[in-house]
């Protein structure tokens, strides 16, 4: 009984030394990697990418003033700090530029000094054998400084303009993306009222089915949630492939914002990476409800929006607020149908001219 354990003992030696360790690469297989990273240091010692990126805030800064006007000349009426945040900007950029280019040219010059050393060590170890491991040793030893000298050179050079290239990228995003709002609204087949402002825009679709509905833009304005299906729809199909197609453009959602009585932003799908908004509306609305799949802008964002838009609060951010005259012709608005005096119930818009009673579907004028 005493043996056994000793046995087993003696057997767990032989055990781990089954264990095999892995191979030592070969001088080839160690040269060529030795090879790659010195091509990819010598690339990056030149700090081109960083010129690249001083090249396009260079173009970038008179850019945002050519996208501003733009946005203003399709009619975008909110936001009157957005020529104010072009001049900041570029003022910005004019007090960084020196230093930056400064601070380039001088690490690049060291950097350039450092390869030369580094080339004289790799025609070393192209020439070196087998039998001449310490070549390979020299270079890579080589390598691993000139590749921490590159990572803090461009370390200071990007702390040079960390914030400004935030501050810039938030703002150009923010921009197109209202640049691209305001192009779809002017292509849009939608009846837009007179006084009407366009506030954001985003493609979607309206989940009529589950998974499935229309395609279209979804449009905020300081009076609206409207849905329009832009999409082309396949009217000949060969073998399951298209061979004809018809843009289909219309109107489908057009509900004043009084009427959502509810809007609910949900992350859904695969690791929640899609956005959908939930609405609900009241007895005044188009529709009781509507399911909408964002594509590509966030639905908490919109859920904001909508809420903001609903007490008014872009009002405020108007360039152009709206007349006393159209405010006061609203306030004395009918409420009363003119042919059958039932009470006229819907919201009434600014821009709106006409009233339809639900009850006998007369129209009245004001």
């Amino acid at each position: 009984m005493l043996e056994w354990p000793a046995r087993l003992a003696k057997e767990k030696p032989a055990v781990s030394a089954k264990v095999s360790s892995k191979p030592q690469p070969t001088h080839a297989e160690r040269l060529a990697e030795l090879e790659r990273r010195f091509q990819s240091v010598r690339a990056e010692a030149a700090l081109a990418s960083e010129k690249d990126r001083l090249e396009d805030y260079e173009s970038s800064v008179p850019q945002l003033v050519t996208l501003t006007k733009k946005v203003r000349d399709f009619g975008y009426l909110f936001e009157p700090d957005l020529e104010a945040n072009c001049l900041r900007l570029r003022t910005t950029w004019i007090r960084v530029k020196p230093d930056l280019t400064k601070e380039l040219e001088r690490q690049a010059q060291q950097l350039a000094h450092s390869v030369k050393g580094l080339e004289v060590l790799m025609r070393g170890a192209r020439q070196s054998g087998p039998a001449q491991p310490a070549a390979l040793d020299r270079l890579e030893t080589s390598l691993g400084d000139i590749e921490d000298k590159v990572a803090t050179a461009q370390r200071a050079i990007h702390g040079l303009y960390d914030s400004f290239a935030s501050d810039l990228s938030t703002f150009r995003s923010h921009l197109q993306r209202l640049s691209w709002t305001m192009e779809q609204a002017a292509e849009s087949a939608l009846d837009w009222l007179p006084t009407e402002a366009v506030l954001r825009a985003v493609r979607a679709n309206w989940l009529r089915n589950p998974g499935d509905g229309p395609g279209g833009v979804l449009y905020l304005t300081d009076q609206r949630l409207l849905f329009e299906q832009k999409e082309d729809i396949a009217t000949k199909k060969v073998l399951f492939i298209t061979t004809e197609k018809k843009r289909v453009q219309q109107a489908l959602l057009a509900a004043p914002l009084t009427t959502i009585s509810n809007v609910k932003a949900s992350n859904e799908g695969l690791l929640g990476h899609e956005d959908h908004l939930y609405l609900s509306f009241d007895a005044q609305g188009p529709t009781p409800s509507a399911h909408l799949h964002l594509d590509g802008q966030e639905c908490d964002e919109w859920q904001a929006a909508i809420r903001r838009a609903q007490r008014r609060e872009f009002d405020a951010q108007r360039i152009k607020p709206v007349s006393e005259a159209e405010i006061e012709r609203l306030r004395s608005a009918p409420t009363t149908c003119s042919a059958c005096s039932a009470a006229l119930r819907d919201p009434i818009l600014r821009g709106q001219v006409e009233i339809i009673c639900s009850y006998c579907v007369s129209v009245t004028r004001f």
